[in-house]
């Protein structure tokens, strides 16, 4: 779950994860968007009917993605370590480059959390709110 510190997102927005998240959806998203109707990608959008099972649905699949963009961080780490001990150091800054996009994957992903956490916590209440009055 987000930390205390990310709540606000100021912390990603600082460090540019709206302007990535753009280039992204511009990018990447726009040619996804062509393959699949958007009703099939719930693992990146939360789908029609609007629902708490929905959205934690695609909550669970952004810890997923996290989690596989932090393995690649790391193997990409340690590989390109091993290309710039061998003197490849084209090579290595290649790798340090797609460290960094998974670095930036990452905090996209915990960025979109913080939205899917308080679209829960408002359905929420919305429900607390129509079953007591």
């Amino acid at each position: 779950m987000p930390k205390r510190f990310e709540r606000s997102g100021l912390v990603y927005k600082m460090l540019g994860v709206e302007i990535f998240k753009q280039v992204i959806l511009a990018t990447v998203g726009r040619f996804v968007s062509l393959l699949r109707k958007r009703e099939a990608l719930y693992t990146y959008f939360v789908t029609s009917p609007l629902s708490i099972k929905s959205i934690e649905r695609t909550e669970a699949w952004s810890r997923f993605n996290e989690i596989v963009h932090l393995v690649l961080i790391f193997i990409t780490f340690f590989i390109g370590r091993t290309i710039y001990l061998k003197g490849y150091k084209s090579g290595a800054v290649l790798l340090g480059l797609g460290v960094l996009l998974n670095i930036y994957l990452v905090m996209l992903q915990r960025y979109n959390r913080l939205k899917l956490v308080r679209m829960m916590e408002l359905l929420e209440r919305r429900a607390k709110k129509t079953l007591s009055g």
